[in-house]
């Protein structure tokens, strides 16, 4: 989302009296009644700062859900066994803005040489099909169906895995499993080394297997397996007719360099007068300032467009603070008279406390043609694809700029976002982070429905071939 890279930097400084007045060591084991605790503060949290947490699920649906879950706590749990707990609990709000971040225990497992899931497996109904064996010890070949893993039925597993994914609609959330099953299953239940399968084979026999896990970067050489690369942004001509624009994200470096990086990617292309298709490879684009994929779009749109029709803030004073301190320059804060010159800060501190500060979008204008890409413009996007990623697409798409050839984006079309109400639960020091304004699309679909793509590529084909094939013919 826009100024993530400011977002990042932003300290975590506790907002309500249930959160961490000051830093206490990080306990190893949490006590039930601490448990508790905190998964009540964290529900507070949330309320109290999202501009609308019941958006898909009622109070009494969260409450019941909550309860559930306390019902199930043992006398104690390790940190990561309680994080897991309110990972689901956080996940249920349907807002994947609104989080508990993974990265710290997932770093630590795969550093300490953590194993994975190896074999590439998806759900169809209540089927979990096999697709490519990674490990080589055990024969389990493709269009094998697992009916059950380490004792679980795979209903039960597909169940438990679900609550995890953050997709917010059902149809992200199953392609994200399939897509990084490996992953889920380590995040919902910290399985790696060692599953117990039961097996229906092709040839309709049933099996009892054993298969030990592989450690990520096994998993990452196998075919069909394709890391982000390293560079924020890269272009290269695919052949004599077709240029490559590649975007990581839109965070990892400041306007300047986005700006610099566009100019001379569109430099390249348009010197090349052979080049008639351009694709932007938007697939692991996973947020940052969306403002850098308007001033990306200028090259291509032959209409005026913006990333969004409209956002809104919801406001509280400890909203306001926070605010201040990841936006606003140190030196002029005091500056009240200041703030009325900008749209953002003019509606937040116009508006009352409890209310929702309305930021209309402007439009963009595209370049003059001389400056443009003539040639015809495709977009890869799936659901990696996230935050300002999706927003970009949105904005692609709604305005015409040229054909969408994937998956579903990892958003939903309009969207809550601009986590940085940040706090740590008391008892368990977990962090969390709650989203603080509502993006709507620009042409303001507001359903749970992410950006679908105009040419869908089938789970499990790879998008770049499919779309260089798609233009061939």
């Amino acid at each position: 989302m826009k100024y993530l890279t400011l977002l990042c930097l932003l300290v975590m400084v506790p907002v309500a009296s249930s959160f961490c007045q000051t830093t206490k060591p990080i306990p190893d084991f949490i006590s039930k009644e601490d448990m508790a605790y905190d998964l009540e503060a964290l529900n507070r949290f949330v309320q109290k700062n999202h501009p609308d947490a019941f958006y898909t699920h009622t109070e009494e649906e969260v409450n019941a859900f909550a309860e559930e879950l306390k019902a199930t706590l043992p006398d104690s749990l390790s940190r990561i066994a309680f994080w897991r707990v309110c990972y689901k609990m956080i996940t249920f709000y349907n807002d994947a803005h609104t989080r508990m971040q993974y990265t710290p225990f997932y770093s630590d497992y795969v550093k300490n040489g953590g194993k994975f899931f190896p074999l590439e497996a998806r759900f169809a109904e209540e089927e979990l099909i096999v697709y490519n064996n990674f490990q080589k010890e055990v024969d389990i070949p493709a269009g094998a169906i697992i009916q059950s893993m380490n004792g679980r039925s795979i209903s039960e597993v597909k169940q438990e895995v679900k609550l995890f994914a953050r997709g917010e609609s059902d149809q992200v959330d199953l392609l994200q499993l399939n897509e990084r099953l490996y992953f889920y299953l380590w995040l919902a239940y910290g399985w790696g080394d060692t599953f117990e399968l039961v097996v229906e084979m092709p040839n309709g026999t049933t099996q009892n297997l054993q298969i030990a896990g592989i450690p990520l970067a096994t998993l990452q050489q196998q075919p069909g397996f394709e890391p982000r690369r390293q560079d924020i942004v890269y272009v290269d001509e695919l052949n004599d007719s077709t240029a490559y624009l590649y975007i990581k994200n839109l965070f990892s470096a400041g306007k300047k360099y986005y700006k610099n990086a566009f100019d001379e990617a569109f430099d390249r292309i348009n010197a090349q007068p052979g080049i008639k298709y351009l694709i932007i490879d938007n697939r692991f684009n996973d947020g940052g300032d969306d403002t850098y994929a308007e001033y990306l779009c200028r090259y291509f749109a032959d209409q005026p467009f913006r990333s969004v029709a409209r956002s809104y803030w919801y406001v509280t004073p400890e909203f306001k603070d926070r605010f201040k301190r990841a936006f606003i320059p140190g030196a002029v804060r005091w500056m009240r008279p200041l703030y009325w010159f900008n749209k953002h800060t003019k509606a937040i501190w116009g508006a009352k406390d409890g209310e929702l500060a309305e930021v209309k979008k402007k439009f963009t204008k595209p370049f003059k043609d001389s400056k443009q890409f003539q040639g015809e413009v495709i977009m890869l996007n799936e659901v990696g694809t996230f935050s300002a990623g999706s927003m970009f697409a949105a904005m692609f798409k709604d305005f015409e700029m040229g054909t969408i050839i994937g998956r579903p984006t990892g958003n939903i079309s309009s969207f809550f976002a601009n986590n940085i109400m940040r706090g740590r639960l008391s008892r368990s020091r977990l962090p969390i982070e709650v989203s603080t304004s509502y993006n709507v699309r620009p042409n303001g679909d507001e359903s749970l429905r992410s950006i679908q793509p105009d040419v869908y590529v089938k789970e499990g084909e790879d998008i770049l071939e499919f779309a260089l094939e798609w233009l061939g013919k």
